[in-house]
């Protein structure tokens, strides 16, 4: 078996510089926890990090250009055995072969979660797929069967491509409607359909509340089924939304973007290739203005048909944060220590609902050191209609203590003076959340999300039983944990593309 360390990024906790330090390191995943921990690993003096990316496809692979020069990313690879007595792995790509990485010290993972149903009774848990969508077999889905994708930029490559097995979109599923298991409405669930997961839930929150107190109604059953397939097909308008869960359509881009690799829709950079995140960026918040709409939520973001000017803020907030990402570049003069942290000009990021400017770093990234306010940034006015309090105060102070450290010690108790476990700053969009990835509580046929929420009560504790994985890369070599965007309630993560 593997001789060296094995923690899941949840674990890495308070002792994260005794597993990286001067080390060799083996991240598996390639979402946003493996990007923090990769940066955090660099800044305390990391040797190497190697990155296991199976997709091919999350926020590490899209990133430019690394400090200093010591990340590796394996695209496409699988790790299937241990080598070198215990010191090695082997990584597997299924057009690349066999890659041997030796001497590693530290294998961190980097996976996510799948929440546990199992106390649940079938009835009550929804099916995992879509049916599968094959020639004169729509059944009750008939409204299907002569659909045709509208023209749009990847048309001229790609064609009409009829649609095949759909898997489970993260913004969408069949038998649930709006949060309700439509054979039992009674059974809800809270579920990560956007790239926004904490405003996502607390307007699901919203919305499941209308339904129990009779704010609005459930339609039928045929209704409810309809709803379901014209918010799929709405979707499927844009390529890359239909690309990540239609078999046909995401095979044949796939393999078109592996023969022609000097394709715009390659080059993140590329103008058009951005359009295609915008757009993509465009749908989930038009989904969640529909919800907004419906349940009357304090701020208004625009309709399902067209998103309003905050609306569109939100869309720039979103893509501004990928681009400082892929522009980063491995062939300029400061590649050796720029991160996406460290903007030229962040003050074209703006809180959507305070107002408040993000203000430039005092120095580079990989050089803070403090932990205070005044220690990482310059002073920011906040804007007039930013009502300040004690909680918004530990919340900004946490926020910029895990920007220059990382994640923070995480803790299962959650109050006023401490309101968060886990808090993860995304460049322009500080997000707060909680480290219980894995919770899950049952409370009149509702299945809560691991979201926290701080509370005028000194301390609430939770207690958390987690199903133990064996993770040795001997008995589990990197089975990366499938992402559902309904079962998987990361910890901070606010993309999900990811794995």
């Amino acid at each position: 078996g593997f001789k060296g360390v094995v923690v899941h990024s949840s674990k890495s906790g308070s002792n994260f510089d005794e597993l990286v330090c001067g080390k060799k390191v083996l991240l598996i995943g390639d979402s946003y926890s493996a990007e923090d921990l990769t940066l955090q690993a660099i800044k305390l003096g990391v040797k190497n990090v190697d990155i296991i990316s199976r997709s091919g496809e999350g926020i590490c692979v899209e990133t430019g250009s690394w400090p200093n020069g010591c990340v590796r990313i394996y695209k496409e690879y699988e790790l299937t055995s241990v080598t070198n007595d215990g010191r090695g792995v082997i990584v597997t790509s299924d057009t690349e072969g066999e890659a041997i990485l030796n001497d590693i010290d530290t294998v961190i993972y980097c996976t996510g979660y799948s929440p546990n149903t199992n106390m649940l009774d079938p009835s009550l848990v929804p099916a995992s797929n879509w049916p599968c969508f094959e020639e004169n077999n729509f059944e009750e889905y008939e409204m299907l069967k002569d659909w045709k994708m509208p023209k749009n930029s990847m048309s001229e490559v790609l064609g009409d491509i009829p649609l095949g097995k759909i898997s489970q979109p993260g913004y969408v599923r069949h038998d649930i409607y709006r949060g309700q298991l439509m054979k039992n409405p009674n059974m809800m669930y809270f579920l990560e359909r956007t790239e926004t997961p904490l405003l996502d839930m607390d307007i699901q929150a919203w919305l499941l509340l209308a339904y129990i107190t009779g704010d609005l109604s459930l339609p039928s059953k045929d209704e409810m089924k309809k709803f379901n397939l014209l918010t799929l097909l709405e979707g499927y308008k844009n390529p890359s939304v239909r690309y990540d869960s239609e078999e046909n359509y995401g095979e044949h881009w796939y393999s078109f973007a592996k023969k022609h690799e000097d394709h715009w829709s390659n080059d993140l950079s590329d103008e058009r290739a951005k359009q295609l995140g915008r757009d993509h960026g465009d749908f989930n918040f038009r989904l969640l203005a529909r919800d907004m709409q419906d349940v009357k939520y304090p701020t208004q973001i625009g309709t399902f048909s067209k998103l309003n000017e905050k609306g569109r803020s939100f869309v720039n907030l979103d893509v501004g944060s990928d681009n400082a990402r892929t522009c980063l570049n491995k062939d300029s003069p400061d590649a050796s220590w720029r991160t996406f942290r460290d903007e030229k000009n962040p003050s074209k990021y703006c809180s959507i609902m305070t107002g408040t400017r993000a203000a430039p770093l005092k120095c580079r990234w990989l050089d803070l050191n403090g932990c205070s306010v005044e220690e990482i940034v310059d002073a920011v006015k906040p804007s007039e209609s930013y009502a300040r309090s004690p909680l918004n105060s530990a919340i900004e102070a946490n926020v910029l203590k895990s920007t220059i450290l990382g994640p923070v010690t995480k803790s299962y108790d959650a109050s006023v003076d401490n309101p968060c476990d886990f808090i993860h700053s995304n460049d322009n969009e500080l997000m707060v959340g909680t480290s219980l990835s894995n919770l899950e509580s049952v409370n009149k046929k509702i299945v809560l999300p691991a979201t926290l929420v701080p509370t005028a009560s000194n301390t609430s504790s939770i207690v958390v039983e987690e199903e133990e994985r064996d993770v040795s890369p001997e008995t589990d070599p990197v089975r990366e944990v499938e992402r559902t965007h309904f079962s998987k309630f990361q910890t901070c993560d606010t993309r999900e593309s990811m794995e």
